[in-house]
C-alpha cells in the first residue's frame, strides 16, 4: 500500500473500515494512527500494511476477528497500542503477544466475554436499552453477523442474563436484568487479563517522587490495575511471606530479615497483630456468654477448635502473667 492510498484512506479504520475515523500518516516513523469510534485508539507499522497486500488469506481471518478485538480493548480501556508484522507475517500488539490470539478459543470463552462486553456497551445499566439492530453492537459480542448475534442474544436470555423484546411489544425495551448485572461482576471479578498488575523496577526516592504520579496515572490509563499499600502488603508481601521467607517491614519498605534483631522485629510485628485479635475475640466470646447467661459459645463449632483452643490458651497465660505481676506487686509493697 503506497503512500498516497494510504492518503486517499485517511477517514476509513484499518481495522473495521468505519468512515468517521481519524487518520494521521507520519511518514518520519512508518506508522498509521488511528482513532476509531469503535476501535479506540491504535497505531499500525506501514511495514504490516505493505505486508498484508501480499497475504489476502491472513488479511481475510485478520478483517473477520480483529474488529471485535479491538472493540473488546476500546471498551476495557486497552486501547493505545501498536500493531506490528511479525517474523512470520503475524500480526503483533505492542511487540509482545499475537493479535488474533485475544479471539475467544472456544464457544464458553466467547459466551462469558460476550456478555461481559455486552454490559460494559451499556454502561453496567439495566436502564440502557439493548438496540434493536444488532449490527450496531454485533462485533462487541464476538458474531460476524446479525443472525449469530441474535442466537447468542437468545442464549443470554434464556439464562435470566437480558430480557429480549421478541416479538416486538410496544413500550417495551430490551435490555440487562438484575441477574445479568450480578452475572457480569462476577465474571468481571473472576477475569484474570494479561498482567492483571504491573511491577516497576525503580528506586524511589525524594528526587524521582515528582514522577511517582505520572507513572501510577499512565499505568492505571493503561489498563493495569494499582495495588494501594493493604492490597500489596496482603496479595504480594503476604504470598512472599507463606512461602518461607522472613520480610521485614519499616516506613520505607521490605527486606529481607538477616540479623537475629531483624528476625525479633519480624516476631514483634505479628505479635503486635496477634495478640490483640486474640484479645477482641475472647471479649467478644465473654459478651456472648454473658448475654445469653452461658447458652452460647460463639466459639463451639467444631470449625473453631483450633481456635478455641488458641484463645483459651492465651487467656489462661495473660491471666497467668497478670496473677504473677499482681504477686510480685503485692511482695514489693
Amino acid at each position: 500500500m503506497t503512500n498516497q492510498s494510504l492518503q486517499n484512506n485517511e477517514n476509513k479504520c484499518f481495522i473495521c473500515q468505519d468512515i468517521k475515523s481519524n487518520v494521521v500518516y507520519e511518514q518520519d516513523k512508518n506508522i498509521v494512527s488511528y482513532q476509531c469510534p469503535h476501535c479506540g485508539y491504535y497505531t499500525i507499522t506501514t511495514d504490516l500494511i505493505h505486508d498484508l497486500q501480499y497475504l489476502p488469506k491472513q488479511f481475510e481471518d485478520f478483517r473477520k476477528r480483529a474488529p471485535a478485538i479491538a472493540a473488546e480493548r476500546r471498551l476495557r480501556k486497552m486501547d493505545q497500542y501498536i500493531l506490528s508484522a511479525g517474523p512470520k507475517y503475524e500480526f503483533f500488539v505492542n511487540h509482545d503477544h499475537l493479535f488474533l490470539d485475544e479471539y475467544p478459543k472456544d464457544f464458553f470463552s466467547k459466551y462469558n466475554r460476550a456478555l461481559c462486553n455486552l454490559g460494559r456497551y451499556l454502561e453496567m445499566s439495566p436502564l440502557k436499552k439493548i438496540p434493536d439492530s444488532i449490527e450496531s453492537f454485533q462485533r462487541y459480542i464476538f458474531c460476524e453477523d446479525a443472525q449469530s448475534g441474535m442466537e447468542l442474544l437468545k442464549l443470554f436470555a434464556a439464562d435470566g442474563f437480558i430480557y429480549l423484546n421478541i416479538p416486538r411489544v410496544i413500550n417495551r425495551t430490551s435490555h440487562i436484568t438484575m441477574a445479568g448485572l450480578r452475572e457480569i461482576r462476577k465474571l468481571l471479578a473472576s477475569e484474570s487479563p494479561r498482567n492483571a498488575n504491573v511491577f516497576i523496577a525503580m528506586w524511589f526516592d525524594d528526587k524521582t517522587k515528582p514522577i511517582l504520579q505520572p507513572i501510577r496515572q499512565a499505568v492505571t490509563e493503561a489498563g493495569y490495575e494499582e495495588l494501594n499499600k493493604q492490597s500489596f502488603s496482603a496479595r504480594v508481601i503476604g504470598k512472599i511471606r507463606d512461602a518461607g521467607i522472613i520480610l521485614c517491614g519499616s516506613p520505607l519498605g521490605y527486606r529481607i530479615a538477616l540479623t537475629l534483631g531483624d528476625i525479633t522485629d519480624y516476631v514483634e510485628h505479628d505479635k503486635s497483630i496477634i495478640e490483640p485479635m486474640l484479645w477482641r475475640l475472647n471479649t467478644a466470646r465473654e459478651s456472648i456468654k454473658t448475654i445469653t447467661t452461658n447458652n452460647y459459645d460463639i466459639l463451639y463449632s467444631e470449625r473453631f477448635v483450633k481456635l478455641r483452643s488458641f484463645v483459651d490458651s492465651f487467656v489462661a497465660e495473660e491471666i497467668k502473667n497478670k496473677t504473677m505481676l499482681n504477686a510480685e506487686f503485692l511482695d514489693e509493697e
